[in-house]
Protein backbone atom coordinates (compact mmCIF):
# COMPACT_ATOMS: atom_id res chain seq x y z
CA UNK A 1 0.00 0.00 0.00
CA UNK A 2 2.77 2.29 0.83
CA UNK A 3 4.56 2.12 -2.40
CA UNK A 4 1.88 2.37 -4.53
CA UNK A 5 0.96 5.34 -2.26
CA UNK A 6 4.75 6.42 -3.06
CA UNK A 7 4.31 5.89 -6.79
CA UNK A 8 1.26 8.14 -7.08
CA UNK A 9 2.57 10.62 -5.12
CA UNK A 10 5.68 11.12 -7.94
CA UNK A 11 3.21 10.42 -10.88
CA UNK A 12 1.78 13.44 -9.71
CA UNK A 13 4.72 15.44 -8.67
CA UNK A 14 6.30 15.33 -12.16
CA UNK A 15 2.35 15.85 -14.31
CA UNK A 16 2.06 18.65 -11.82
CA UNK A 17 6.02 19.64 -12.95
CA UNK A 18 5.47 19.09 -17.03
CA UNK A 19 2.31 20.98 -17.16
CA UNK A 20 3.83 24.79 -16.76
CA UNK A 21 6.85 24.00 -19.43
CA UNK A 22 3.61 22.37 -21.52
CA UNK A 23 1.78 25.34 -21.52
CA UNK A 24 4.60 27.72 -22.01
CA UNK A 25 5.57 25.85 -25.33
CA UNK A 26 2.59 25.48 -26.43
CA UNK A 27 2.14 29.41 -26.42
CA UNK A 28 5.67 30.32 -27.74
CA UNK A 29 4.52 28.09 -30.37
CA UNK A 30 1.39 29.43 -31.46
CA UNK A 31 2.33 33.22 -30.64
CA UNK A 32 2.14 35.70 -33.52
CA UNK A 33 3.14 39.04 -33.41
CA UNK A 34 1.63 41.22 -36.37
CA UNK A 35 3.75 44.17 -35.65
CA UNK A 36 2.97 47.60 -34.00
CA UNK A 37 0.72 50.97 -35.20
CA UNK A 38 3.36 53.49 -36.37
CA UNK A 39 2.65 57.55 -36.52
CA UNK A 40 5.33 59.28 -38.91
CA UNK A 41 5.54 62.83 -38.86
CA UNK A 42 8.28 64.42 -41.11
CA UNK A 43 9.26 67.63 -42.85
CA UNK A 44 11.77 67.56 -45.80
CA UNK A 45 12.15 69.33 -49.57
CA UNK A 46 10.50 68.48 -52.88
CA UNK A 47 12.37 68.70 -55.98
CA UNK A 48 9.53 69.24 -59.26
CA UNK A 49 9.88 70.35 -63.01
CA UNK A 50 7.85 72.34 -65.51
CA UNK A 51 4.42 70.83 -66.01
CA UNK A 52 3.10 72.35 -68.65
CA UNK A 53 4.85 73.47 -72.25
CA UNK A 54 3.74 76.01 -73.92
CA UNK A 55 4.34 78.29 -77.46
CA UNK A 56 7.92 79.99 -78.06
CA UNK A 57 9.87 77.49 -75.84
CA UNK A 58 7.92 78.72 -73.06
CA UNK A 59 7.30 76.45 -69.81
CA UNK A 60 5.23 76.74 -66.42
CA UNK A 61 6.24 75.23 -63.32
CA UNK A 62 6.67 74.79 -59.59
CA UNK A 63 10.05 75.74 -58.05
CA UNK A 64 11.93 73.46 -55.47
CA UNK A 65 10.04 74.04 -52.04
CA UNK A 66 9.93 72.51 -48.38
CA UNK A 67 6.97 70.05 -47.51
CA UNK A 68 5.50 68.61 -44.79
CA UNK A 69 3.33 65.61 -44.34
CA UNK A 70 2.27 62.73 -41.84
CA UNK A 71 1.98 58.58 -42.62
CA UNK A 72 -0.11 56.20 -40.88
CA UNK A 73 1.38 52.34 -40.82
CA UNK A 74 -1.10 49.83 -39.98
CA UNK A 75 0.40 46.57 -39.51
CA UNK A 76 -0.34 43.30 -41.67
CA UNK A 77 2.47 41.09 -40.05
CA UNK A 78 5.99 41.81 -38.43
CA UNK A 79 7.50 43.04 -41.50
CA UNK A 80 4.46 44.49 -44.05
CA UNK A 81 2.11 47.00 -42.89
CA UNK A 82 -0.54 48.99 -45.17
CA UNK A 83 0.66 53.22 -45.10
CA UNK A 84 -1.42 55.79 -45.64
CA UNK A 85 -0.17 59.66 -45.69
CA UNK A 86 -0.62 63.50 -46.52
CA UNK A 87 1.52 65.76 -47.40
CA UNK A 88 1.37 69.79 -48.22
CA UNK A 89 3.77 72.24 -50.18
CA UNK A 90 3.64 75.51 -50.93
CA UNK A 91 6.28 77.27 -53.62
CA UNK A 92 6.38 79.34 -56.57
CA UNK A 93 4.71 79.35 -59.70
CA UNK A 94 7.42 79.81 -62.26
CA UNK A 95 7.86 80.82 -66.28
CA UNK A 96 10.86 79.93 -68.28
CA UNK A 97 11.54 81.15 -71.49
CA UNK A 98 13.56 79.63 -73.79
CA UNK A 99 15.02 76.68 -71.15
CA UNK A 100 16.93 79.90 -69.63
CA UNK A 101 16.17 82.37 -66.65
CA UNK A 102 12.87 81.32 -64.32
CA UNK A 103 10.33 84.45 -63.78
CA UNK A 104 8.21 84.04 -60.08
CA UNK A 105 4.95 84.73 -61.34
CA UNK A 106 2.68 83.61 -58.72
CA UNK A 107 2.01 80.85 -56.29
CA UNK A 108 1.70 77.03 -56.19
CA UNK A 109 0.07 75.00 -53.84
CA UNK A 110 0.32 70.77 -53.55
CA UNK A 111 -1.54 68.44 -51.49
CA UNK A 112 0.22 64.77 -51.77
CA UNK A 113 -1.89 61.61 -51.36
CA UNK A 114 -0.82 58.19 -50.54
CA UNK A 115 -1.38 54.79 -50.01
CA UNK A 116 1.25 51.74 -49.78
CA UNK A 117 2.65 48.98 -48.96
CA UNK A 118 5.86 48.92 -46.62
CA UNK A 119 8.18 46.46 -46.37
CA UNK A 120 10.94 46.16 -43.97
CA UNK A 121 14.14 44.23 -42.60
CA UNK A 122 14.37 44.50 -39.11
CA UNK A 123 17.54 44.73 -37.06
CA UNK A 124 17.50 42.16 -34.13
CA UNK A 125 19.88 42.25 -31.25
CA UNK A 126 19.37 40.74 -27.80
CA UNK A 127 16.07 39.99 -28.55
CA UNK A 128 14.73 43.36 -28.75
CA UNK A 129 14.56 45.99 -32.39
CA UNK A 130 17.75 47.71 -32.52
CA UNK A 131 19.80 49.71 -35.04
CA UNK A 132 18.59 50.89 -38.42
CA UNK A 133 15.71 49.16 -40.41
CA UNK A 134 16.13 49.41 -44.38
CA UNK A 135 12.32 49.30 -45.91
CA UNK A 136 10.70 50.02 -48.61
CA UNK A 137 7.25 51.71 -49.72
CA UNK A 138 5.48 51.48 -53.15
CA UNK A 139 2.03 52.05 -54.05
CA UNK A 140 -0.26 55.17 -55.28
CA UNK A 141 -2.48 58.10 -54.97
CA UNK A 142 -3.07 61.20 -56.51
CA UNK A 143 -1.51 65.09 -56.47
CA UNK A 144 -3.90 67.78 -56.38
CA UNK A 145 -2.47 71.18 -57.51
CA UNK A 146 -3.63 74.67 -57.15
CA UNK A 147 -2.05 77.88 -58.90
CA UNK A 148 -2.37 81.20 -58.61
CA UNK A 149 -1.51 84.35 -60.42
CA UNK A 150 -2.53 87.75 -61.32
CA UNK A 151 -5.77 87.20 -59.93
CA UNK A 152 -6.53 83.81 -61.55
CA UNK A 153 -6.55 80.24 -60.25
CA UNK A 154 -6.39 77.33 -61.91
CA UNK A 155 -6.29 73.58 -60.40
CA UNK A 156 -5.84 69.59 -61.00
CA UNK A 157 -5.94 66.26 -59.55
CA UNK A 158 -4.26 63.66 -60.71
CA UNK A 159 -3.42 59.81 -60.15
CA UNK A 160 0.08 59.51 -59.40
CA UNK A 161 2.30 56.58 -58.88
CA UNK A 162 5.37 56.50 -56.06
CA UNK A 163 7.98 54.37 -54.67
CA UNK A 164 10.32 55.01 -52.30
CA UNK A 165 13.72 53.60 -50.16
CA UNK A 166 14.37 54.92 -46.31
CA UNK A 167 15.52 53.13 -43.33
CA UNK A 168 14.16 53.80 -39.28
CA UNK A 169 17.34 54.28 -36.95
CA UNK A 170 15.69 52.70 -33.73
CA UNK A 171 16.60 55.17 -31.04
CA UNK A 172 14.16 53.03 -27.95
CA UNK A 173 10.87 51.26 -27.45
CA UNK A 174 8.06 53.05 -29.54
CA UNK A 175 10.47 55.66 -30.84
CA UNK A 176 12.63 56.12 -34.09
CA UNK A 177 14.29 58.45 -36.42
CA UNK A 178 12.92 58.53 -40.10
CA UNK A 179 15.37 59.36 -43.50
CA UNK A 180 13.03 58.64 -46.94
CA UNK A 181 13.83 59.37 -50.03
CA UNK A 182 10.57 59.24 -52.53
CA UNK A 183 9.31 59.57 -55.76
CA UNK A 184 5.43 60.94 -56.85
CA UNK A 185 5.34 59.99 -60.51
CA UNK A 186 2.26 61.86 -62.58
CA UNK A 187 0.79 64.56 -64.34
CA UNK A 188 -0.58 67.89 -63.72
CA UNK A 189 -3.71 68.29 -66.16
CA UNK A 190 -5.76 71.72 -65.90
CA UNK A 191 -7.35 71.25 -69.25
CA UNK A 192 -5.52 74.03 -70.99
CA UNK A 193 -5.64 73.75 -74.84
CA UNK A 194 -2.46 76.14 -75.04
CA UNK A 195 -0.35 73.70 -72.58
CA UNK A 196 1.74 70.06 -73.62
CA UNK A 197 0.92 68.47 -69.93
CA UNK A 198 4.29 66.76 -68.78
CA UNK A 199 4.63 63.77 -66.92
CA UNK A 200 6.44 65.03 -63.66
CA UNK A 201 8.93 63.22 -61.14
CA UNK A 202 8.28 64.98 -57.65
CA UNK A 203 11.59 63.64 -55.26
CA UNK A 204 11.02 64.47 -51.88
CA UNK A 205 13.88 63.74 -49.31
CA UNK A 206 12.10 63.77 -45.82
CA UNK A 207 13.63 63.10 -42.50
CA UNK A 208 10.92 62.80 -39.36
CA UNK A 209 9.75 60.86 -36.16
CA UNK A 210 8.56 57.01 -36.33
CA UNK A 211 6.13 56.70 -32.84
CA UNK A 212 5.08 53.09 -32.79
CA UNK A 213 2.12 52.35 -30.10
Amino acid sequence: MFRKLLALTALATVVAAAAPLQAQSGSSVISVKRGELELTPYAGYIFTGHFANGPFSTSLGSGNGAVYGVQLALPLAPSASLVGGLAYSSSDLQVQALNLVSQKVGTSVAWLYEGDLQLRAPAQKSGITAGAEPFLQIGAGAIHRQLTAGGLSATSTDFAMNGGVGFDYVISQGLALRLLAKDYIGKATFNNDLAQTNTLNNLVLSAGVRLSF
